[in-house]
């Protein structure tokens, strides 16, 4: 996809609700990405992680983790996501690193949340403000700098923490940075999605859904 081109997109849900993993999704045109609780936990590896996942800005494709990388959750193959444990403080640094200074220019980003919800810490959003005691910034600050609005207000949210999805172009144009929290009532979340096109030109939207009777779904945008 040429940046100009509006055919090549992907789309994510920041949570949809099935059995017990409270799962993202991620996919894009050339069906790349993880949808099942089985394509996270076992194809990739996820499973109470961040991840980082990126797109091509010509191609629209996955940037693939190489083998070998710390952050690789699949060892010594390639692979779709960059993966943190950020209830672990060294895991929440390299995370810091990562977003500072080992994103690929141009491309576009998408930090989503992977987790159970019966696990009560999660990502732990609300250890984060405590690096900036021992590290000197947290990871409030760095997602903030990238164009993130919402994400601070994860330091005061209950256990299981909200799921949580960061989407925006690294030192692009034309692609408005969008965090989206959905706060939900277990187990009557649906599901709340979100289609991005890539592309300068590119309209993008927000498409919250719940069903009749699921319970409330708020989603944080920006106005």
């Amino acid at each position: 996809m040429h940046s100009s081109d509006n055919a090549a997109q992907f789309k994510y849900t920041a949570a949809y609700f099935q059995a017990n993993p409270l799962i993202p999704s991620v996919l894009n045109n050339y069906n790349e990405g993880a949808v099942t609780p089985y394509q996270w936990l076992v194809t990739n590896g996820i499973d109470n992680k961040v991840v980082v996942i990126q797109f091509d800005p010509i191609t629209g494709q996955v940037i693939r983790n190489p083998p070998g990388s710390p952050d690789n959750p699949l060892g010594n193959v390639p692979a779709l996501f960059h993966a943190y444990q950020t209830a672990d403080s060294l895991q929440r640094i390299a995370l810091m690193e990562f977003l500072e200074n080992g994103l690929t220019p141009g491309a576009y980003v998408l930090l989503m949340t992977v987790y159970r919800y019966d696990n009560l810490i999660g990502y732990a959003p609300g250890d984060w403000a405590k690096d900036s005691v021992t590290y000197g910034k947290n990871l409030f600050q760095v997602l903030e700098n990238l164009g993130a609005q919402k994400v601070r207000s994860l330091a005061d949210a209950p256990q299981p923490p909200y799921p949580y999805a960061f989407s925006f172009r690294y030192q692009g144009p034309d692609f408005p940075a969008l965090d989206t929290i959905v706060y939900f009532r277990i187990p009557l979340l649906r599901y709340a999605a979100i289609f991005r096109h890539c592309g300068p030109t590119a309209l993008w939207k927000l498409r919250p859904s719940a069903r009749p009777g699921s319970g409330t779904v708020r989603i944080g945008q920006r106005p």
